[in-house]
């Protein structure tokens, strides 16, 4: 099979590795799709590590099943299913209550096992998760970032009825657009820097604000006040400083972009007079299924965010277009050679 091995900082190879058997409890797949990340694109410049290399990445993944191994029940060949790239030690405190990225042994399909860049991909049976029968191969594409995106209000709890605003309408940004108006959301505002992803953000019912020309903080407040819930998809300073701005007293602010910056700094007189709770998202746990009942649900518009999608061959010039045309580029996808 073709896989894409990653070989440090710009470095990227496509070659030939050999297929296996699935083991006893674990499931063979063919990958119809796996994105590009953020994260990946950033451990390919050399911005974040890699716990190994070389590796195989790849933790946006949808695929079907090719072969289930003597022991799994309940998935057939042919079936279309999510991965779910996370796991813990499965004993300590924190994975018996699903909580898996709190685990200190956390490990990753994509990071420390093989991912899903490749024609094939090798996972254990419960973390290939069955997606409904009206759900297409592009959509299962955007399981993995829809369950970052609905672990986050998670954190936050209910959004019927609430007002949400939304910092960086990137890829997560778009789709948290939209969960929150899935999940009864009245009101939401997005703040963003690409034109394209603004029309977007629009389209999709928000209410937006330009980061290049405007006052963020002055365009969200005209618009019926303070919000609830707050999503950081920036993660920098300055952006939760205009979080605590926008916050209603006694709301949240859930930050989700990945640490750009070892430390941030913010106002907290601001902070404090608001009663405004800050709260860190990393990726899910045992709530990914999430995202199944959301792709099923039929109310996530995601066609328009899959702009480019490659064949396995061409993965090298994938990752260059994905990180340099980050405003035409919103979710670039890899796919076997004869898929396209």
């Amino acid at each position: 099979m073709r896989a894409v091995l990653f070989h440090g900082t710009g470095k990227l190879e496509v070659v030939d590795r050999p297929s296996r058997p699935p083991g006893a409890d674990e499931v063979r797949l063919r990958v119809e799709r796996a994105g590009i990340c953020g994260s990946d694109i950033a451990t390919w410049k050399g911005d974040w590590p890699s716990p190994n290399v070389p590796s195989v990445k790849g933790h946006e993944v949808c695929g079907s099943v090719l072969e289930v191994g003597a022991a799994v029940q309940g998935l057939q060949s042919g079936q279309l299913v999510a991965v779910r790239p996370i796991r813990g030690c499965g004993d300590c405190r924190h994975c018996q209550r699903g909580n898996y990225s709190r685990c200190s042994q956390f490990m990753m399909y994509g990071q420390q096992e093989p991912g899903g860049w490749a024609e094939e991909m090798i996972v254990r049976h419960d973390h290939a998760r069955p997606l409904a029968a009206s759900v297409t191969a592009d959509q299962g594409l955007f399981a993995e970032p829809v369950a970052v995106v609905a672990h986050a209000y998670n954190l936050a709890g209910s959004l019927k009825g609430a007002s949400v605003a939304i910092l960086g309408a990137g890829v997560l940004g778009l789709i948290a657009i939209q969960v929150a108006f899935a999940r009864g959301a009245t009101r939401v505002f997005a703040t963003g820097r690409q034109d394209k992803k603004l029309e977007l953000a629009r389209r999709f019912g928000a209410i937006t604000a330009d980061a290049r020309t405007d006052d963020v903080v002055k365009v969200g407040l005209e618009h019926d006040g303070a919000y609830d819930v707050v999503v950081d998809c920036i993660g920098s300073s300055e952006a939760l400083n205009d979080a605590i701005k926008l916050s209603e007293a006694g709301g949240w602010i859930v930050l989700v972009a990945g640490p750009h910056e070892p430390e941030l700094h913010f106002n907290y007189v601001e902070h404090r007079l608001r009663e405004v709770a800050v709260i860190a998202s990393r990726i899910y746990g045992e709530d990914f299924d999430d995202c199944l009942e959301l792709l099923a649900g039929g109310k996530l518009d995601l066609a328009p965010l899959l702009t480019h999608q490659y064949a396995i061959n061409d993965a090298v010039e994938a990752m260059a277009f994905a990180a340099s045309n980050r405003a035409d580029a919103i979710k670039v996808s890899l796919q076997p050679n004869d898929s396209l």
